[in-house]
């Protein structure tokens, strides 16, 4: 259905009035391309300028390699484009541009293993992304692409709502959560990135095409609905799926060496919106192409090419490794506290199965890209003559193939000692998280056998209430509450020695082993020592206070006695032995100890009772 634009193409924006979102992608992003020029002199000359203006884009007379640095996507304006890369292979543009945009790696690995000009590489970098589009990252992927939270679509509701897609649509590569950042404000990602490569000989010239993939967007349609027409009044803004990459490498940047083409002529399309992340992308290429054709022998520059994109995909998978790293020391330094565990399970869990899952493949990839590299080296080994392999160039790039691949297997080794550690932290995750959780069950049951010992306090209670609740004839008038509480108790007892049988034959047990180690003589030492302790401490309190504790005692024991002796249900002498026994033996006994210690030098009572222990 055709639409009407009403907003300024400067802006951005598009707005259509119609019941769905527009589908096709924003016409005002246009396609990059980048000409690279390799002098005589090893030096580099790039050129910028949008896929409507390629004539823009002259050759010096002084060139000796021309090299397009385009964005692959599949849309119509790149695939009828007649540009002067169209004119190397014809009949292999459209299949080359079709298999680098495809999902997959079986078309575009076909394809290279047919032509062997053609060179593809897929990697992962570094990306950092805000939370809010991470959150309509993960909307998209749950299959509801809009920011509301309601039960059906907005649309079916005639709702106001923003609705969120993809650009471009094709290619799109996943990327994978690793952690979120120190400060917590963005998550940093490792994003599948592709780059394809077609060599050639254009007009006599050596000639490549380099496909790169476009910069991930979120096309965010925001729709206002019409009651009048019942349809939509859509608005259509591209926002950048990830961050700015200069915030998380700047330091880096500007700690490297600055390379020679940075100060020559360099057209930039400026229209365009955050191209810091296209731009830091080839000028990390370049560096390194540039420092391969001076410090390389071999100049052919098909192999510095590629040369070139194997040392970048190493240098960010390095980075990703790194940052993995730094996740499994967070993690493994986190596994000591349950609080944290228990909070961070999930995240950790997913964290640890994806990176488990991208090294995985990241190993295959790397031993893929040696076994090629092994294949080149042995075809290039017998299409030369056994006479020309001494020479320079051959003897240079036998040398540099042989660091690359000790390169790439050191690489290899790297991956798989994380993927090891990846696997025994997801180990030891599940350990822990086990532990904590045998320790919560422990706790529960602690409770619930706390609530049961308190249900057998309170069910003889019920029962026997129950029992004496009940209108029997035989028992009317008669029960009073001295036999409800003597049933009650005893009941209760009953209970609590029946569910504490066990614990208590073992205390009997325990206490009849203690007895039986026991003599008089261990007893008496015992006490001996003890009391020598005691005077230790009593010498050293004030007399007044001393006095005072004699005070209180003798009081203690004449009010005792006065109470007993008041009382007319014993006889008089049982009343004189409960106060001689009970009060004023202990009385005068402590009294004559606390008088020997307190007042006298010499200890009478503790020499006594060494005395008698010997």
């Amino acid at each position: 259905m055709a639409y009407s634009e009403l907003a300024s193409i400067e802006l951005g924006f598009l707005r259509t009035s119609f019941k769905s979102p527009p589908l096709t992608s924003n016409p005002n992003r246009g396609i990059r391309v980048c000409k690279i020029n390799i002098t005589s002199a090893g030096s580099l000359d790039v050129s910028h300028c949008a896929l409507s203006a390629p004539e823009s884009l002259e050759s010096h007379p002084d060139v000796t390699t021309q090299i397009f640095v385009i964005e692959g996507s599949e849309r119509e304006d790149l695939k009828l484009a007649l540009g002067p890369w169209t004119q190397l292979d014809k009949e292999l543009w459209h299949p080359f541009l079709t298999a680098h945009c495809s999902k997959g790696e079986d078309m575009i690995q076909a394809l290279e293993r047919e032509n062997e000009n053609v060179f593809s590489l897929d990697w992962k970098r570094l990306v950092a992304q805000s939370k809010d589009q991470h959150e309509i990252e993960y909307r998209i992927l749950s299959g509801k692409p809009y920011d509301l939270n309601t039960y059906r679509d907005p649309m079916d509701l005639s709702l106001n709502h923003k609705r969120y897609g993809h650009w471009p649509d094709s290619p799109y590569r996943e990327y994978v959560f690793i952690s979120p950042s120190e400060d917590d404000k963005f998550l940093y990602h490792a994003a599948k990135e592709r780059i394809s490569l077609c060599f050639g000989n254009l007009g006599g010239l050596p000639t490549g095409i380099l496909l790169f993939d476009p910069i991930r967007y979120h096309n965010i349609s925001t729709g206002t609905y019409q009651f009048r027409s019942g349809n939509y009044d859509w608005s259509e803004e591209l926002v950048p799926c990830f961050l700015d990459p200069t915030t998380i490498q700047g330091q880096l940047l500007k700690q490297s060496k600055r390379p020679s083409y940075a100060n020559r002529n360099m057209i930039f399309d400026h229209t365009e919106t955050s191209n810091n992340d296209h731009d830091l992308r080839l000028k990390k290429f370049l560096d390194i192409l540039e420092t391969l054709g001076k410090e390389s022998i071999d100049k052919n520059p098909q192999y510095l090419v590629e040369r070139a994109l194997i040392q970048l995909a190493c240098k960010d998978l390095r980075q990703i490794l790194e940052k993995v790293s730094y996740m499994l020391d967070t993690i493994e330094l986190s596994l000591h506290d349950d609080t944290v565990l228990q909070d961070s399970l999930s995240m950790w869990r997913y964290q640890l199965g994806a990176c488990r899952n991208m090294l995985f493949h990241e190993n295959i990839s790397l031993r893929r890209l040696q076994g090629n590299i092994k294949s080149k080296v042995g075809n290039r080994s017998n299409q030369t003559s056994s006479s020309s392999r001494t020479n320079p160039g051959n003897l240079g790039y036998q040398k540099d193939m042989i660091k690359l691949l000790e390169e790439l297997r050191e690489l290899t080794i790297a991956v798989e000692y994380t993927h090891k550690r990846v696997e025994s932290d997801f180990q030891a995750l599940m350990s822990s998280m086990s532990i904590v959780e045998s320790r919560r069950a422990i706790s529960e049951t602690e409770v619930v056998s706390k609530l049961t010992q308190l249900a057998f306090f309170f069910i003889p209670l019920s029962l026997v209430a129950a029992i004496f609740g009940m209108n029997i004839n035989e028992f009317e008038n008669k029960l009073t509450w001295w036999h409800w509480l003597a049933v009650s108790v005893s009941s209760s007892s009953l209970t609590y020695i029946l569910l504490y049988w066990s614990k208590m034959t073992n205390r009997f047990q325990q206490l009849s082993n203690l007895m039986s180690t026991l003599s008089l003589n261990r007893i008496r030492k015992s006490t001996i020592r003890w009391m020598l302790v005691a005077e230790s401490i009593v010498k050293k309190w004030p007399v007044i206070f001393k006095l005072l504790v004699l005070l209180v005692s003798l009081a203690a024991a004449a009010i005792a006695t006065f109470v007993v002796a008041s009382r007319d249900t014993f006889s008089i002498v049982v009343r004189v032995l409960i106060c001689t026994v009970a009060f004023w033996t202990p009385v005068l006994a402590f009294g004559y100890w606390w008088v020997s210690v307190s007042f006298f030098k010499l200890p009478l009572f503790s020499r006594l009772m060494m005395r008698v222990s010997l």
